[in-house]
């Protein structure tokens, strides 16, 4: 079982990838997502199982990284990017995180739901309003919501991570 040392240079090792391009900032959400889960993971876990508790929390804390640190438009080209509705989609989707930050789900699904009117083919609102229905208990809802985010992007791995929670074919 790893000591609370060796699980601190695992947490710095899980940055080391993120920090290689500082403008990538999804691979630097997942390196200290993956740090942070680990940690958590394994001061969590039952004794004598820290290691499990440990690697678990990586996983998802690294998920989980990359998902929020890629915020809006991660694959959309400049061109896309500089156009005003583009921007102001990104601006919806910021404030829907914030209303979500707050505990506001009904603010945040309706700023999620213009960003997916103002550019339907970015994925990110699609599923962050998938996680809004999941923890209403809404599955039908949710999924519908992460099948548009892959319909958006097909390679969009945090919907297909939370289909896969559900249990559900991504």
């Amino acid at each position: 079982m790893p000591s609370v040392k060796s699980a601190a240079l695992l947490a710095l090792a899980a940055l080391v990838p993120g920090c290689a391009n500082s403008e990538n900032n999804k691979w630097l959400g997942a390196g200290i997502g993956a740090g942070a889960g680990l940690l958590a993971g394994r001061a969590l876990a039952p004794k004598g199982k820290g290691t499990a508790g440990a690697i678990i929390g990586a996983v998802v804390g690294g998920v989980a990284g990359y998902a929020v640190a890629g915020g809006f438009g991660g694959k959309a080209s400049e061109a896309r990017k500089a156009e005003p509705e583009f921007q102001e989609a990104s601006g919806e989707f910021d404030a829907g995180q914030a209303a979500k930050k707050q505990g506001d789900d009904a603010a945040a699904l309706d700023h999620y739901k213009k960003a997916t009117s103002l550019a339907p083919e970015q994925p990110e609102p699609y599923n962050n309003a998938g996680m809004i229905y999941l923890g209403q208990g809404d599955r039908a809802k949710a999924e519908e919501m992460f099948r548009k985010a892959l319909a958006a992007d097909p390679d969009f791995e945090p919907a297909k991570v939370n289909l896969r929670k559900m249990g559900v074919a991504a």
